[in-house]
Order: C-alpha cells, then sequence, then structure tokens
C-alpha cells in the first residue's frame, strides 16, 4: 500500500528542511569560532596584555607550530612582561628564556620550531659582562641557552635568522668578525655555523644593510641595502660563493619587514613603488611583489590603489603569502591578508578593526599578527594583542580546515537533535 502524503505536509517538510539547514549552519559557524575573522579561518588569541594606552605586547614571530612572543600577563608571569610560546599543535603555552625586561630584541625562530635566536644586552650566560647587544640561540627542547657572539662597544649584532634546523644563524653586525673585512664598521650580513664555529661575512656590495632573511638549508640570503634612510636595493646573495644578484631597487623601508624568501631562496617577497610587472602599478603604490629566481620573472602580488601594501612573509615552500594593506579595511586601517601566489588569490582574513605585522608559519597554514580587533570574544575594548589564524583553505589550495572542539561537539549536537526531530515527525505523516 502506497503512503500519501497529508494536504500541507509538503510544506511542512520544507519548514524542517530549512530548520535542519540552519542548524548546520550554526554548527558550521561555530567550528570556525567567528567573531570579526573570516570563513575559512580558525582564531586564537594568544595575549590579554594591553589596557588602553598601555601597550602590552612587543614581539611576535612563529615557526611552524609554535609562535613565539614578548608580551605582559603570560601564563608564567602574570605580573611582568615575559617572552614565552604557543604551540598550535598542542594548544598549549610553553616558557620560554628567562630575561629581565626589556628582554630579547629580533626574535627568530627556526622553521622546524626547535631553537629561537635573538639579541640581548644581558648577561645571559656569563659571557657578555660589558653589556653589549649579542647573539643567543635558545634550544627549546633542552632549555639550553648559548651566546654565539663576543664583541665590544661600539660594534653590536643584530636581526639572527635560522635556517631549518637551526644550524646556521644569518645577523648582521658592525664587528669587524672576519678580520680585515669590516674595518669601518658598517653593518653588514654573516653567517655563523655552528658545526664548524666560523663567520663568514657574505655582504659587500655598498650600503648599509637593512634586512636579512635566510633560505632553509642556509644557502641563499635576501639581504636589503639601504643607500638612503627610506629607500634600498634587495640583493640575493650566494653565500658560498658570495654571487650577489640586484633583485629590485626602490624597496620600501618604513616596515618592519621589507623581504621574505623562501626555504629554497628561489622566491623572494618584498614591497616596492616600482611598476615592476609593467602596467599593473603605473601610480608607484606601493605593491607587494614576488621575485622568482628560477623563472627570472616578477609578480605583482597585491593590487591596493590608494592603500599601500607591506610586511610580506613566505611559507617554506613559496607557494603561500601574506602582507597587510589597508585595501579590504579602508575605513579603520591596515588588514592581514593570506593567499596563494600560484592561483593569484589573496584574501583577507580579519573583517573588523585594525591588523597588520603578519608572519607566515613554515607550511603557511597559520598566520600570527598585531591586531587591535575582537576575533574571540576576548578583546571588547579593542586593545592592542596577538592572534593566531589558522587558514589552510585560504588562497584555492585544498587542505583540510580546521576546527575548534567546542564548534565540532556544537554541530554534533545540532544534527543529532535535528536528526531526532525529523524522524520523529516522520513517523506522524
Amino acid at each position: 500500500m502506497k503512503h500519501q502524503l497529508r494536504p500541507g505536509s509538503g510544506n511542512r517538510l520544507r519548514q524542517r528542511t530549512f530548520i535542519l539547514a540552519s542548524l548546520l549552519l550554526v554548527g558550521l559557524a561555530a567550528t570556525s569560532g567567528l567573531a570579526q575573522g573570516v570563513p575559512g579561518c580558525t582564531y586564537t588569541q594568544l595575549t590579554d596584555a594591553s589596557d588602553g594606552d598601555l601597550l602590552g605586547v612587543t614581539k611576535l614571530t612563529i615557526g611552524n607550530q609554535r609562535a613565539v612572543m614578548e608580551a605582559r600577563n603570560s601564563p608564567f608571569d602574570p605580573d611582568g612582561f615575559d617572552t614565552f610560546l604557543y604551540d598550535a599543535q598542542l594548544g598549549e603555552y610553553l616558557d620560554g628564556p628567562d630575561f629581565v625586561f626589556p628582554g630579547p630584541d629580533a626574535l627568530s625562530m627556526s622553521p622546524d620550531d626547535s631553537h629561537l635566536a635573538f639579541t640581548s644586552i644581558e648577561d645571559l650566560v656569563g659571557g657578555n659582562p660589558d653589556r653589549n647587544r649579542e647573539i643567543f640561540l635558545f634550544e627549546i627542547a633542552t632549555r639550553t641557552l648559548s651566546q654565539l657572539t663576543d664583541t665590544v662597544a661600539p660594534s653590536s649584532n643584530f636581526q639572527p635568522r635560522l635556517s631549518a634546523d637551526g644550524r646556521k644563524i644569518a645577523f648582521t653586525s658592525t664587528a669587524d668578525l672576519v678580520t680585515g673585512q669590516n674595518p669601518g664598521g658598517e653593518v653588514k650580513a654573516f653567517v655563523f655555523d655552528r658545526d664548524t664555529g666560523q663567520y663568514a661575512q657574505v655582504t659587500e656590495v655598498p650600503g648599509r644593510v637593512r634586512e636579512i632573511r635566510m633560505s632553509d638549508d642556509g644557502a641563499y640570503l635576501a639581504v636589503v641595502e639601504f643607500i638612503t634612510s627610506q629607500i634600498g636595493d634587495l640583493w640575493r646573495v650566494e653565500v658560498e660563493t658570495l654571487d650577489a644578484e640586484l633583485i629590485a631597487s626602490s624597496v620600501f623601508g618604513g616596515g618592519l619587514s621589507l623581504a621574505a624568501i623562501d626555504g629554497s631562496g628561489d622566491r623572494i617577497a618584498f614591497s616596492s613603488t616600482e611598476d615592476l610587472v609593467p602596467g599593473r602599478n603605473p601610480d608607484g603604490t606601493l605593491e607587494v611583489f614576488v621575485y622568482d629566481a628560477a623563472a627570472d620573472t616578477f609578480l605583482q602580488i597585491s593590487d591596493s590603489a590608494a592603500f599601500d601594501a607591506d610586511y610580506p612573509s613566505l611559507s617554506r615552500d613559496g607557494r603561500r603569502i601574506a602582507y597587510a594593506s589597508g585595501t579590504g579595511n579602508p575605513s579603520t586601517g591596515l588588514s592581514v591578508f593570506v593567499g596563494a601566489i600560484d592561483t593569484g588569490v589573496v584574501e583577507p582574513i580579519v573583517s573588523v578593526g585594525r591588523s597588520y605585522f603578519p608572519v607566515l608559519s613554515a607550511d603557511g597554514q597559520r598566520v600570527v599578527f598585531w591586531g587591535e580587533t575582537d576575533l574571540t570574544g576576548g578583546n571588547p575594548a579593542l586593545d592592542t594583542e596577538f592572534f593566531l589564524a589558522e587558514c589552510p583553505e585560504l588562497g584555492g589550495i585544498a587542505t583540510i580546515p580546521t576546527a575548534s572542539g567546542y564548534g565540532l561537539a556544537l554541530l554534533a549536537l545540532l544534527l543529532a537533535g535535528g536528526a531526532t526531530f525529523l524522524l520523529r515527525r516522520r513517523r506522524h505523516v
């Protein structure tokens, strides 16, 4: 015997379907932890450190799964500034090296999350009694701290950058570390090999080194050297041969991150006002570009019109990029963008409030940044805090998105409730 629907049952079925679909959408929204973010990203507020005009955050970077920062009110020192880590895979905080404020400068995490390099004027291991600015290395697993440079004033050391395994450290210095190669005390780039204990000076081109980035194996450096206070030249330097290739001039120097290099040393990202892809930037806006050494071509990533784009960061494979631009947030200022270089798809990851100074993880799935926004409900005053966003599917690269445990549990309850509702109603049809 065939069952026939009673009058009006078709409308009721559509209503139930709509209700179930609505419940599903609510659950999906919960899994992404959205407040002022965007679909496709999950967010973690790393700090609760600032209070109005009192800035409580100072330094932030990431290796792959582990972010390292300096801020007030850490889980390990609630009364003052502290340097500590957050492990995104574990969802846990880890204690960092012990410092006396103002703590370290120029934090750098190795892409494999094993080592942290920084500069400090403290006598951390007994080798810096004159309190000069030296390079230090912290091995996270063993909590072993070592001093890598030993110089005297007026020489100083800056900007340590780590190879993938932490074996090589690039940095800038005014010291004559390789006797006779820097007698004038200019800011030059050096590489220290921990296995051999030897320094190599790797820049001879004129000018003051402002920014360096190192490839995974330490074979290549991206070097920005300034001729004036704001504009410089971008070089790709092969460390072993000291061959230096001029990539671009008029590299902008107003930001904290002037250039980035991928793990192979083939792709270099930077900001410039030049029209490097003919016809794409005729108005001379500050835009983000990528130079591909293998193809010897430039790619223009941003199209900011009247709004500048800056602070580029690259993933280890050179496929994903993050930067900040006012294009996606003209009413309040900069917004962090994340996307894929090969597809040309980049998207803002913060929809409300300001976000800036992004650093992309080695695998390109996570980005840490400064934000004056409330992405998780923990920053209603819109103070300046540190955030972590996991955005695995942005830019057209197919990966499995992550979800919060709370969101998944809520989604499961909603689906179970919706299914029970439909089954009970069906018995009465």
